[in-house]
């Protein structure tokens, strides 16, 4: 069974599928052109032409099949021109979110009518492309050189295209909204439309940093309350969603108890990206006020460019000693802190170092603290000592004479 499982998720990979989608265009193409042709040489009309591919199920389901295939060609070329190259680690960080996404799928499709249905293509397809720029975007933001205009440029259009498309999908599922199984789909491609919205305002706020002196400090925290209110968003989706299908069902099945679980894993998200938001705060923090500013000295001690940015580091600039003992520009260091808190070089965690360095202090001055009360103590029982010393009467040998 293990096997098995192992071979799906190889299967699943967007580079498998892309090596075995262009055989099987071909064998449809091929196909569809020979059915054609013998209809062609069988001298019948245009008009009976196409009534025979519409009514014969063998026909139908061929240039159905073609219709699908050119269209995840298209597809494939719109993603290829708009997103490029997709690495080993997007691909992986999609297939996990598409397993997670499952149940939802199977929760539409199961409360679903023929009608409305075909909503569900569109939609899943944006919301995997929506997923698949959002990664892109977080990937070009930690490369060290700074990307062209044309892949931006190509990543927005992209976007847009999606939200047009969720839009007017939108519209359409407004119009025929009182039918049945139109709410889920609606909710659906609301969720989708809220997450591409999302994804451009954060990318046109990274475009703005770039071209602009704005501190890095005030884009994250535009982002992070983006992100934040997005989320609340989505989970009032959600809710919605849940009350919806228990007022239509009037119980508490399994397709409620999936959606309340959808709930709960948006609500543990959310809860994390408050904590690391608490920790990026606490990170500038001690960037700005705890962590000391670097020297030439400790400059030239390792090397001189920031790993970040990949420019040359200068003591008159703005550069921070990490307690590692590695430096980086303070800018370099707030854009990191957003995605992760460790050293860009050695991976280790600056906030738990920076605890260590505190506990270590307040060991320190508990120690000296310590020893100043020991020694006040010593000092205070020699000063009553002397005190004593000087009430006892001193005795002479002469007094013996006498």
């Amino acid at each position: 069974m293990s096997k098995i499982f192992h071979m799906l998720e190889t299967f699943s990979t967007i580079k498998n599928i892309m090596q075995y989608l262009s055989p099987y265009a071909l064998i449809s193409a091929s196909l569809w052109f020979a059915a054609i042709s013998k209809l062609i040489v069988s001298s019948h009309s245009f008009y009976d032409i196409c009534v025979i591919l519409i009514e014969d199920q063998t026909y139908y389901f061929l240039s159905l099949n073609l219709i699908f295939v050119v269209l995840i060609l298209l597809l494939r070329q719109f993603r290829l021109f708009t997103l490029g190259r997709i690495s080993e680690t997007i691909q992986q960080q999609l297939i996990n979110e598409t397993d997670e996404m499952m149940h939802v799928i199977f929760h539409l499709i199961t409360t679903l009518n023929s009608n409305n249905i075909s909503y569900l293509i569109p939609a899943i397809y944006c919301q995997i492309l929506s997923r698949l720029f959002q990664a892109k975007v977080s990937q070009l933001l930690l490369l060290p050189n700074k990307s062209s205009a044309k892949i931006h440029q190509r990543l927005i259009f992209g976007q847009l295209c999606i939200i047009f498309v969720s839009y007017y999908n939108i519209i359409i599922c407004l119009k025929h909204f009182p039918d049945r199984g139109y709410l889920n789909i609606l909710i659906f491609l609301t969720y989708s439309f809220s997450k591409s919205i999302k994804n451009i305002i954060n990318h046109v706020l990274t475009i703005y940093e770039v071209v602009t002196d704005v501190s890095s400090f005030k884009i994250y925290l535009t982002k992070a309350i983006i992100d934040l209110g997005a989320s609340l968003f989505q989970i009032l989706l959600h809710i919605i969603w849940a009350l919806a299908e228990f007022v239509r069902f009037k119980t508490s099945s399994f397709i409620n108890e999936s959606i309340l679980s959808m709930v709960l894993g948006e609500s543990y998200l959310l809860l994390k990206k408050i904590l690391k938001f608490h920790s990026y705060l606490i990170a500038i923090k001690c960037l700005k006020n705890t962590i000391p500013n670097a020297t030439q000295e400790d400059i030239n001690e390792f090397d001189d460019t920031c790993i970040v940015c990949r420019t040359q580091l200068k003591a008159d600039n703005d550069v921070k000693k990490l307690p590692c003992g590695h430096c980086f520009h303070l800018e370099c260091l707030q854009k990191w802190f957003y995605h992760q808190s460790k050293c860009p070089l050695c991976q280790q965690n600056i906030l738990e170092l920076l605890r260590e360095e505190q506990k270590n202090a307040q060991n320190v001055h508990n120690v000296q603290d310590a020893q100043n009360a020991e020694g006040m103590d010593a000092e205070e029982e020699i000063r009553e000592q002397s005190d004593q010393d000087e009430n006892v009467p001193v005795f002479n040998f002469n007094d013996l004479d006498d």
